[in-house]
């Protein structure tokens, strides 16, 4: 006796098995709406315990499939059980990204049970560096929350001007008066917070924190902390003595380093300057070619990024790492979000050396031997984005830091495996 398979033409087999598909689908399609529709109807029960079930049910992996329906219920449900119940719900799923505005709406509305009335307001933050990537990335999160945002820069088409509310110009950073054009600024606009976004304001800002802080909240590291960021000799220095990995480096020479080599400047920005050498002939020019040179051994394998937040007492209360899998004048393009132990142990123990608080964003390698790390930005970083969209509230966190209450380190939980592709966009004005 044939079987079953033989006895068909071949053109026979596939259609059964192409049927067998589509039935599976469609059986899964109407399952899947069958059960929206049983969810949603019991969300609308006049029972408060069964609306209560249904909450759990419909946040049970995420909250944007039913965001609406639960904000509607948030806002008008007679039972308070149930209106606790949700908001529960939203605090269980904040590694849930925010690109559903009901989503939004129902984190800020589950943050305002909690938050006493006063901190319910929506803040007037003062951004510098606003035509910067972090400072974009900074402003468009205060503004998804429903801040003002005052932004000011050097540059008056910096693109984060044209994102905020309101906007002013301040002198470049080594200019005199920059700090008291900055107190001026914020008396003149009715800023409720600071937050800066280039390092080389923050050190300068430093030197005043308490004149600055007198008009305008704000929280930075102490200027020793700053410079040792600043400075990738001080920093190398550091990390050195205290036993964290980090690249060979010399001052002003390759003696005791070797190659292939990384030149740049002692202080810089991003990567500007940074010149890599494969041949020891070549060297020299490219020392002599740099304002005051470190030289350090080029590192192989996959480079990172890690997003922290740290408190006012040096705990690391919020870390995301984050792979730079494609990156284009220093600015990562494409990234995704990871986890592994020998980062967060060597990012724990580089904060605690520094004394760092508030942001800060750690660099280094993946290399044979783990983690070596590179240098520290004792601010937001241009990837920022990444670490929002995995579902650390890192600008949100750091804002109620700046206003002096205290942090929440189930806000800065993120998702691992989270992708990022960064793609142009234009402004027009």
């Amino acid at each position: 006796m044939r079987s079953l398979t033989t006895s068909f033409p071949g053109s026979a087999v596939i259609l059964l098995g192409v049927t067998t598909i589509v039935v599976g689908l469609a059986w899964r399609f109407l399952s899947s709406l069958w059960s929206s529709r049983n969810v949603r109807a019991r969300l609308a029960d006049p029972r408060p315990d069964v609306r209560r079930a249904a909450v759990a049910v419909a946040t049970n992996g995420g909250l944007a499939r039913h965001a609406a329906r639960l904000l509607e219920i948030a806002r008008n449900d007679p039972d308070g059980s149930v209106r606790r119940a949700v908001a529960e719900s939203v605090r269980r799923n904040v590694w849930e990204p925010i690109d559903n505005p009901s989503v939004l709406e129902l984190r800020m509305w589950a943050e305002g049970r909690r938050a006493p009335a006063d901190e319910n307001r929506g803040e007037r933050v003062l951004v510098t560096g606003a035509g910067g990537p972090a400072g974009v990335s900074v402003i468009r999160a205060l503004k998804a929350a429903h801040h003002t945002v005052i932004a000011v820069d050097v540059d008056p088409l910096g693109a984060g001007l044209y994102l905020a509310d309101e906007i002013d110009s301040v002198p470049p950073v080594d200019v005199p008066g920059f700090v008291d054009e900055l107190i001026d600024i914020a008396e003149r606009h009715g800023a409720t917070a600071l937050m800066p976004t280039l390092t080389e304001e923050l050190c300068v800002i430093a030197r005043c924190a308490e004149d600055v802080a007198a008009v305008v909240p704000l929280w930075i590291s102490s200027f020793e902390s700053l410079e040792a960021c600043r400075d990738k000799w001080l920093f190398a220095a550091a990390m050195r003595d205290a036993g964290v990995s980090v690249p060979a480096t010399g001052l002003a020479s390759a003696e005791g380093v070797p190659g292939p080599w990384i030149v740049k400047p002692r202080c810089a920005r991003g990567s500007r300057g940074v010149v890599a050498v494969d041949r020891a002939e070549d060297l020299r020019t490219a020392i002599e070619a740099t304002d005051e040179p470190i030289v350090q051994t080029r590192l192989n394998g996959c480079e990172f990024t890690v997003d922290v937040l740290v408190s006012r007492e040096g705990e690391l209360v919020g870390v995301v790492p984050r792979w730079r899998l494609e990156t284009k004048a220093g600015i990562s393009t494409k990234g995704r979000t990871f986890s592994d132990d020998g980062v967060l142990l060597g990012v724990a123990s580089i904060v605690g050396v520094l004394g760092l608080e508030g942001p800060a964003n750690v660099q280094g390698f993946m290399t044979d031997d783990g983690p070596c790390f590179i240098e520290v930005n004792p601010r937001f970083s241009g990837g920022l984005p990444l670490s929002l969209a995995s579902g650390a509230d890192l600008v949100g966190e750091y804002l109620r830091g700046i206003l002096g209450r205290p942090l929440r380190p189930e806000r800065l939980a993120y998702r691992e495996g989270t992708t990022m592709i960064r793609h142009f966009e234009e402004i027009y004005a």
